[in-house]
């Protein structure tokens, strides 16, 4: 269970974008891997600042819980 929803919330933040938010230099090289390794999960909102990424991951996150 625990992997399934670390899968969940890595999903929520790379559609977001959010991977992109944090500099190269301070990722470790497994994160890297990591991002590299789940290739079809991809950024739907790259025409949309990192504040309106942030608050789009918001939105849905409380959508999710209701």
């Amino acid at each position: 269970m625990r992997i399934v929803r670390l899968y969940k919330i890595n999903k929520v933040l790379l559609e977001h974008g959010l991977d992109d938010l944090i500099p190269a230099k301070w990722l470790p090289w497994y994160a890297r891997l990591m991002r590299h390794s789940i290739f079809w999960i991809r950024n739907k909102h790259k025409d949309k600042t990192a504040g309106e990424r942030i608050t789009c991951l918001l939105y849905t996150s409380d959508a999710a819980d209701e």
